[in-house]
């Protein structure tokens, strides 16, 4: 692991899921969910990545301090990958990616376990925007980024870009987590309960 994670950035235990900063080790687990049919299917290149290509992203990210990836856990088991990348400290922006490659977590609303832990992290690194790539066809992906607050930017060839602002994405993650019953972990980790960021 890179010098850039800090015990506050390394691991999030929070909603019911752990996010661990991505290893070396991790590869084969991140390699074989980026593979999965229905994941590539949603990517901008739907292309098989190969381990050498995967190795080769990883050692150029491992070190930067625009890109911080992570597995998510549930049970103990890599169940998802999330990242922020191209992060803009100045402008307080990041372009926010996830995907949930264990078929038993699929459309069960883990997703947002999982960008809530995201948000915990984006407030340590003080990221205000977050942006979203979509496919143009990936309804399900849509209306996931709009139930956060995402509001549709552009068009870029075959991606839909969105753009979530911080205030108005709070006010739809923490009636997300009312609904999840996870309001006392919103509370303690988003609301300054328990302060781990700044």
């Amino acid at each position: 692991m890179g010098e850039k994670y800090t015990t506050q950035t390394a691991t999030i235990q929070a909603f019911g899921l752990v996010l661990k900063a991505l290893h070396y080790e991790d590869l084969p687990s991140l390699l074989q969910g980026r593979n999965r049919e229905d994941v590539r299917n949603a990517m901008p290149i739907e292309n098989e990545v190969s381990y050498r290509s995967l190795y080769f992203w990883y050692k150029k990210q491992e070190h930067s301090l625009r890109t911080y990836s992570y597995l998510a856990y549930a049970n103990q088991t890599p169940i998802a990958f999330t990242a922020l990348t191209d992060i803009d400290y100045r402008a307080r922006r990041a372009e926010g990616g996830l995907f949930v490659f264990d078929d038993q977590y699929q459309a069960t609303g883990m997703a947002y376990h999982i960008i809530l832990c995201r948000e915990i992290i984006m407030d340590y690194l003080k990221i205000e925007t977050l942006i979203s790539r979509i496919r143009r066809e990936n309804s399900r992906s849509i209306k996931f980024c709009e139930s956060y607050g995402s509001k549709f930017v552009r068009c870029e060839g075959n991606m839909l870009i969105y753009a979530s602002e911080r205030n108005v994405r709070r006010r739809a993650l923490k009636r997300i987590a009312t609904l999840a019953k996870l309001e006392q972990d919103f509370q303690t980790y988003l609301e300054g309960g328990e302060k781990i960021c700044y």
